[in-house]
């Protein structure tokens, strides 16, 4: 059997909000800050998040920039990818 990149539901049990999922995945502020500065801020609501379009969520990620300007890398935007996966 394949080894699923996504967390055990029993894992994610004690995580709430934005804020813990961020922290649980290790996804780096400076990700997360560049792509919710093109889909907007959620705040600590993960419903929020949870109800955008994966539509939306692509293309957040696909115009997202790092601090140095640069657009998101595959693996950058596999991280951040990965957090909203598990909503």
């Amino acid at each position: 059997m394949a080894a699923s990149a996504l967390p055990a539901e029993l894992e994610l049990a004690g995580v709430s909000t934005v804020r813990e999922l961020l922290d649980f995945l290790e996804v780096p502020d400076g990700l997360w800050t560049a792509f919710v500065q093109q889909v907007g801020d959620p705040g600590h609501d993960i419903r929020l998040i949870a109800a955008l379009p994966k539509s939306v969520i692509a293309q957040g990620a696909i115009q997202a920039s790092t601090a140095t300007g640069a657009g998101f890398s595959a693996v950058q935007a596999a991280h951040v990818g990965l957090f909203l996966a598990d909503i």
